[in-house]
């Protein structure tokens, strides 16, 4: 009797880390390991609305991103961002101005990406974006943005993609 009772508990303890086992792993968001993993736009051809202007492609040109194979993302009050990449392990974020100016390109490490993304403005924060990882939670991400925001009276970020935010400032 005795060891049909530990049996039990054995096989009951053994059901119970099976099923916490596949519960936490289930739970685990996808890593990010190519830049299609943040930007799915890059498994499909290229559209006429996701090519960088002329001379963006000229000034940024010797960074060796891939400026001919750009994603746009969304706009900003007085950007609009679009999604590059450099080789097979960064993503970045080029910045257009509405008069078609460049403004900047910025990089980061694809590997690890899910842990803060990518956030670009300039230096008077007239404009700013973060590009964030498409398997996290927008809303936490958006949540914890303006909370930031508030306390820094920078203005508010607004979703403007489902791994977009940009944030508007106060001032406008």
């Amino acid at each position: 009797m005795r060891t049909l009772i530990k049996t039990a508990i054995l096989v009951g303890a053994i059901c119970v880390s099976g099923i916490a086992v596949t519960a936490a792993t289930l739970n685990v968001p996808p890593s990010i390991s190519t830049a299609s993993d943040v930007v799915p736009a890059f498994l499909s051809q290229q559209a006429e609305s996701d090519k960088l202007p002329d001379t963006f492609i000229a000034t940024f040109a010797p960074t060796g991103a891939n400026l001919t194979d750009a994603r746009f993302l969304g706009d900003g009050p007085n950007a609009r961002y679009f999604a590059v990449t450099r080789g097979s392990d960064k993503i970045c974020i080029a910045t257009v101005g509405k008069a078609a100016e460049p403004l900047g390109l910025a990089c980061t490490n694809v590997k690890g990406f899910e842990g803060y993304g990518l956030r670009v403005g300039n230096d008077d924060h007239s404009d700013q974006a973060w590009l964030i990882s498409p398997h996290g939670a927008a809303g936490n991400t958006l949540k914890s943005a303006n909370a930031v925001a508030t306390t820094s009276k920078c203005g508010q970020w607004k979703q403007i993609a489902s791994n977009l935010l940009v944030l508007a400032p106060s001032n406008q």
